[in-house]
């Protein structure tokens, strides 16, 4: 038994949901979707993605009927470590139980939890260092791409949008932690002659004011600027063919699933700089500092000039496609 998916837009969260119920069953799992509404107690295994509150409640009451709990955590914050440590501390306390705040409910779901997921090795040291739970529990799984993803390609996504191959791709909701408002400043001043395609949706809440200023910026930017959203599976990965580089200058990233599939695709790559990010890609991508305009600037420009390659391509082809993260998965739950 797997969460339900949040929505049917955008989220890596809800990728791994929908790989989830797609791969794990050809290993001879019965899949379904957990029902918030008419609960279903008729499963041996809840799978959860993410420590939200609604997940951290669902697996507690799951576990007072028996069920083993595998918690996939996609877990990482830019914030301070020790400051976070001290606050997670402190709220879940069991005085503030009667609170059900989040480090509360968090801590409770780790400590009855059976397996714990995570997708790098700086995601387990941050939990591990916020946390206190039973570390021989954790396992790392990385999150993986689906290769089947190019085998059915609506060719019209450049006629469609009056675009020439070649240009600059950043496939991602637009929010501060996306870091759009700064990747829309850099790229304009590259002066590169070719365009910035983003491939997403407005998050209005709770950046409603930030996204108003992306809003303000493309409608300057003289059609240097497109953005395109709810386009179907087959013209998002003629979008990532047809595309020089993906750029993500995310603060964070686990590693970033729409930077899987754009590398996959042969796209050169400019990332935010942070751990589980090198930890993926290593010397294969571009990495700039997410705070700093001019760097972004300066990594766009280096990266679009580069020679294509396929080193980065088959690299992903071979170490994160689903196929093999559904085999580690289905010996996880055979040991349970």
């Amino acid at each position: 038994m797997i969460q339900s998916p949040a929505s049917l837009g955008f989220g890596g969260g809800n990728v791994v949901v929908a790989m989830l119920n797609k791969y794990i069953n050809k290993f001879g799992y019965d899949i379904d979707f957990l029902n918030f509404i008419d609960r279903n107690d008729d499963f041996d295994v809840l799978h959860l993605i993410g420590m939200q509150a609604g997940n951290c409640l669902n697996g507690l009451t799951a576990k007072t009927k028996g069920k083993k709990i595998v918690l996939q955590s996609l877990f990482y914050t830019d914030t301070n470590l020790f400051l976070y440590k001290l606050t997670e501390r402190f709220m879940s306390h069991k005085f503030w139980a009667f609170s059900q705040n989040k480090f509360y409910l968090m801590q409770q779901l780790l400590n009855i939890t059976d397996v714990i997921l995570v997708s790098s090795k700086a995601e387990l040291e941050q939990i591990k260092y916020i946390f206190s739970f039973d570390k021989s529990k954790a396992k790392i799984i990385h999150n993986g791409i689906e290769t089947e993803i190019f085998d059915d390609i609506d060719d019209n996504f450049i006629e469609k949008f009056n675009l020439k191959p070649g240009y600059v791709l950043c496939v991602a909701n637009i929010n501060k932690k996306k870091n759009i408002l700064n990747l829309i400043k850099a790229f304009l001043l590259t002066g590169l002659d070719t365009k910035l395609v983003l491939v997403g949706i407005y998050n209005d809440d709770p950046d409603l004011f930030y996204c108003n200023e992306v809003k303000k910026l493309i409608n300057e930017s003289e059609g240097k600027i497109v953005r395109v959203e709810n386009i179907s599976k087959g013209l998002l990965a003629s979008a990532y063919l047809n595309a020089k580089i993906h750029v993500l200058p995310s603060f964070w990233e686990l590693p970033g699933l729409v930077s899987l599939e754009a590398g996959l695709a042969g796209a050169g790559l400019v990332l935010g700089d942070c751990a589980p990010v090198r930890e993926y890609f290593g010397n294969l991508a571009t990495y700039c500092n997410p705070n700093d305009i001019s760097d972004i600037t300066d990594k766009i420009t280096k990266a679009y000039n580069l020679s294509p390659t396929t080193k980065l391509s088959q690299f992903i082809k071979t170490n994160y496609s689903w196929t093999e993260i559904a085999k580690k998965l289905a010996v996880i739950y055979d040991s349970l």
